[in-house]
């Protein structure tokens, strides 16, 4: 499913789970006993079509990449100190952390639930954030945590080498530069599921 949410497609998806007893499958829709129905209703018009709202996140007004889950931004090294500027849009702080998770409504189950933040419906539309570890040895900080329903944007901009950027697990990093400034924004490409 991750490989197939990075596709610049956008088509409805027939997922299916080939190994239910060792996977979860979370957005497969059918496994080897349905799948011929759910085939048969996609051929003859009855599927369903399931709507999972997007995020997208790009670098320096790069060509974005689609976030289903979730994106950790932090050092390259997670369990390093990372220095950066986090701006919503409406206000604006230099932070020192191990990291900010930033997660879809889909996403919200996994990591960043975890780290304390209520999860959201997966048919919503949401951009959830979550300061990991903040140092507050320079003081306090304000913008720890966020909801935003529906996605407003955020920018994270990194203040010092080594800085990646975590995209839908450990599989898909970019490193992001001192002085780039990484933007998530709703995407404007839902992921479509079939479903019977």
């Amino acid at each position: 499913m991750l490989t197939a949410n990075s596709l610049d497609a956008d088509i409805p998806l027939l997922t299916v789970n080939s190994d239910p007893a060792g996977s979860i499958g979370m957005y497969t829709r059918c496994n080897a006993d349905n799948f011929a129905a759910l085939f048969d209703a996609w051929l003859s018009g009855r599927a369903v079509e399931e709507i999972i709202p997007r995020l997208q996140v790009r670098i320096d007004n790069g060509a974005p990449w689609r976030v289903l889950n979730e994106c950790l931004f932090g050092a390259a090294n997670p369990a390093a100190m990372t220095r950066y500027v986090l701006d919503t849009g409406g206000a604006r702080e230099s932070q020192r952390s191990s990291g900010v998770w930033v997660a879809t409504a889909a996403g919200s189950t996994a990591a960043i639930r975890s780290a304390g933040v209520e999860p959201v419906d997966a048919h919503v539309a949401a951009l959830l954030y979550k300061v990991r570890e903040p140092f507050l040895g320079r003081g306090p900080m304000d913008l720890l945590e966020g909801r935003q329903l529906p996605p407003i944007g955020l920018k994270l901009m990194p203040a010092m080498p080594g800085v990646s950027l975590f995209i839908d697990g450990p599989h898909f990093h970019r490193t992001v530069p001192p002085g780039s400034v990484v933007e998530f924004s709703p995407s404007p490409h839902a992921l479509r599921l079939l479903r019977l």
